[in-house]
């Protein structure tokens, strides 16, 4: 849970460096993605397993494959998005 900054995105062999785009996950599966002055929000889940996550915001769900996960640092991938590299945001 808590707050996760986008540092980097990378789709089609393109890398991104985006403004300020956020994650946040809070209790009972509560998100909310913030990018620049919108904000969204929906539902997290994360399998058993912890390898995939589940973002729902209206009727839009998007599956994530966790590739790389600890205390700082997070990445995720899906054919949507393509690959995500976040870094928690210390509160």
């Amino acid at each position: 849970m808590g707050k996760w900054k986008l540092i980097k995105e990378t789709k089609n062999d393109i890398t991104k460096t985006p403004g300020s785009t956020y994650q946040v996950f809070m209790k009972n599966g509560i998100f909310q993605g913030i990018s620049g002055n919108k904000s969204r929000k929906g539902k997290w889940k994360l399998s058993n397993d912890n390898q995939e996550l589940t973002i729902k915001i209206c009727i839009i769900s998007i599956k994530f494959s966790v590739d790389y996960f600890d205390a700082k640092r997070r990445i995720t991938s899906s054919s949507e998005t393509g690959t995500l590299e976040y870094e928690k945001v210390e509160e």
